[in-house]
């Protein structure tokens, strides 16, 4: 019985297995029709997509073709609407040419004119020349009117009343010294003789009477020159008359400024200043210059009431010694306007000299000073234009190069072509 049991089971599990084979054949080509379907079914999907996208660019390319089309449409449109603009407007042009009818007939042939009948070439030139004259008498009457100051001695003479004595250059473009050593040591030159000449005015300037022993020097306003040129013309003088035997001093009055020995390179130890206060006696305070035998006595700068001083016994005595010690005497003092010390000092000099600064002092403010010293009963010998610019000089006197060329052969600083004309030495502000 076991043994046919287990053939039994035998049998079973052989069946079984064929089983189990010929269902795995079956499910073996089920698979491979599956897959045989798959391929296909890849197949003509990959053909449907090669089709779409070439209906695609079809597509495309017809869309372009239709937006030219309808650009050239436009176009079209556009020059058809122009032309028949243009046609409608040729139309009406040859219409209206032919509805028009000449109204005008020759009468007689026109004559050309031998001369023009208008405008009045004649009157308006003398219209012009007549304008031009009065444009021209009212500018220089308007630029008269404004002028700030005086540029030549006429001028000065004029407005101011009183005689001028002399004018001095300002010279520029140093060769070394100062304006006051340029006295003494360039005896040529146009600078120098100007100098001269102002000495000479001074001692001939009126007739039947004796040259003043005592000359002040003052200024509308500080720094139009008064201090170097005072100093240059004491030295030029004392200079001139060492020879002779006569003695010249110059005296600093003007006590609100800077010392004016510093333009001689000067530092006395004693000044006026120890004189009026009764520090030092008069031989102390006199200091000589080597170079031009000029005595001078300098000062230091003070503040508060100066008056005092000047009209003091002290004052008094030293003109006393020095108009009976001295042949020339020569005060520096400070400007008219806003001082009094000048009015003071005037008192104690024979002949009072102003100073005018060429072109740049105002004239007004020189009119206002003058009229002080003539309400004071000021003694003016004259006036003296400084810092006179030449160049500028010889435009209003001479014109051109005239005064280069007549003068040329007397001055050692000038010359026919200008050159050196008037250019020796910076002008030091401080004088």
């Amino acid at each position: 019985n076991k043994e046919v049991g287990n053939k039994h089971n035998r049998s079973i599990q052989n069946e079984i297995d064929a089983a189990h084979a010929t269902l795995e054949d079956e499910m073996r080509k089920i698979m491979q029709g599956f897959a045989s379907e798959y391929d296909v079914a890849q197949a003509r999907v990959q053909d449907l997509m090669t089709e779409l996208e070439a209906g695609r660019e079809a597509l495309s390319a017809s869309m372009a073709h239709d937006v030219k089309l309808n650009e050239l449409k436009r176009e079209a449109e556009a020059n058809r609407a122009l032309y028949e603009s243009f046609l409608a407007k040729l139309k009406e042009t040859n219409e209206a040419a032919l509805l028009q009818q000449s109204s005008a007939r020759v009468i007689a042939m026109a004559q050309i004119p031998l001369s023009p009948s208008k405008p009045n070439k004649k009157l308006i030139m003398v219209l012009f020349v007549m304008l031009g004259g009065c444009v021209g008498v009212m500018l220089a009457l308007v630029l008269e009117y404004f002028s700030r100051g005086f540029a030549t001695p006429a001028q000065a003479e004029e407005k101011t009343g009183i005689n001028n004595i002399g004018m001095v250059p300002e010279v520029k473009h140093a060769r070394g010294g100062t304006l006051v050593d340029l006295a003494v040591e360039s005896s040529g030159s146009i600078y120098t003789e100007s100098l001269k000449r102002v000495l000479a005015s001074l001692q001939f300037a009126e007739e039947d009477a004796p040259a003043p022993r005592s000359i002040m020097m003052t200024s509308s306003l500080p720094q139009e020159g008064k201090g170097w040129l005072i100093a240059a013309l004491a030295r030029v003088l004392a200079q001139s008359w060492a020879q002779s035997g006569k003695r010249v001093l110059l005296i600093d009055c003007d006590l609100r400024r800077k010392n004016i020995a510093e333009l001689f390179g000067a530092r006395p130890d004693h000044s006026l200043n120890d004189y009026l206060a009764g520090e030092s006696d008069m031989a102390a305070i006199l200091h000589r210059d080597e170079k031009s035998g000029l005595d001078m006595i300098g000062s230091e700068p003070l503040r508060g009431h100066i008056g005092p001083l000047l009209e003091s016994q002290k004052m008094q005595a030293l003109m006393a010694y020095a108009h009976k010690s001295y042949d020339m005497v020569f005060i520096d003092a400070p400007p008219v306007i806003g001082l009094s010390d000048t009015l003071f000092l005037a008192r104690l000099a024979d002949k009072t000299v102003f100073v005018i600064q060429a072109v740049k002092t105002p004239r007004h403010v020189v009119m206002n000073a003058v009229q002080i010293l003539s309400r004071a009963h000021v003694d003016i010998a004259g006036t003296i234009l400084s810092r006179v610019d030449f160049e500028d000089y010889k435009q209003y006197e001479f014109g051109n190069r005239a005064f280069q060329k007549k003068y040329s052969d007397y001055y050692q600083d000038l010359n026919p072509h200008g050159e050196g004309f008037g250019k020796i030495i910076n002008f030091r502000k401080r004088a």
